[in-house]
């Protein structure tokens, strides 16, 4: 979009599976630039990592009878 500065990063998926999520930062480019933008890029590639990381483990668990109780 015109006026628009966005910068993402795909939710890595686990065991070779499809991503379908992403992280990203969006502002109107009066208050961000590019190159601001492009400097979020490691923050958000941490929290993507993060949120893959929540998701096996929530897969991990839903998978131990243990947790099924």
């Amino acid at each position: 979009l015109p006026g628009l500065v966005c910068v993402a990063v795909p939710v890595p998926a686990g065991e070779g599976g499809r991503s379908m999520l992403c992280v990203a930062v969006q502002a109107p480019s009066v208050r961000m630039t590019p190159e601001r933008a492009l400097q979020w890029l490691p923050a958000l590639r941490r929290a993507a990592q993060a949120l893959s990381d929540i998701h096996a483990e929530a897969d991990a668990a839903s998978d131990d009878p243990e947790t099924m109780r």
